[in-house]
């Protein structure tokens, strides 16, 4: 079994939780998010996650003619 790949963490790595979404590298529990490992495309992560939220919601607006029938 692989070890976390953070600086100094000996943790064993397991596998269906470990993966981090951003750099692809695997970690330990302690250490699987971004912003617990010092990741390095955390600020990209961030940013398109945002703007990818910010485009959904402006999918899913609300439309006057849905507030007119009440």
């Amino acid at each position: 079994m692989a070890l976390c790949k953070y600086h100094n963490c000996n943790n064993k790595i397991i596998k269906l939780i470990g993966k981090c979404k951003s750099c692809d590298n695997i970690f330990c529990s302690q250490h699987r998010y971004p912003e617990t490992h010092n990741c390095v495309k955390l600020l990209e992560f961030k940013i398109s996650k945002k703007q990818l939220l910010i485009s959904k919601l402006l999918d899913e607006s609300v439309s006057d003619n849905k507030l007119n029938k009440i």
